[in-house]
């Protein structure tokens, strides 16, 4: 039987607003709500997946192939859209939108 990956969630990027949780869902379950500056380990059966990410208000979708034993790794944030930079600085708040961006995803260590 084949081990399983690693899939590793970050949102620790430098143009995350840093507002607003942002929920984690795995092939149509509902994983973790994850907040800025967390990384998130999971074990995740070989295979193909769907990694959905919401604010509940946006949201964003990558599929992604597990490899037995591999590590895949997300980048997680919601960030400013458009000309929302201007009004977050003046206002403090703004439109933003979520970003989902595959960092990395390593092979198995099986042969």
């Amino acid at each position: 039987m084949s081990r399983p990956g690693t899939l590793v969630l970050r949102r620790d990027s430098p143009k995350d607003i840093k507002m607003r949780n942002l929920a984690v869902i795995l092939d149509d379950s509902p994983l973790v709500d994850i907040q800025y500056g967390q990384v998130r380990e999971y074990p995740v059966e070989p295979g193909p997946h769907t990694l959905r990410i919401t604010n509940t208000v946006y949201s964003r979708s990558a599929a992604f192939d597990m490899p037995p034993a591999g590590r895949t790794e997300f980048e997680v944030a919601n960030v400013v859209s458009g000309l929302g930079g201007c009004m977050f600085v003046v206002l403090g708040m703004g439109p933003y939108k979520v970003a989902l961006r595959e960092i990395s995803g390593t092979p198995s260590e099986e042969p």
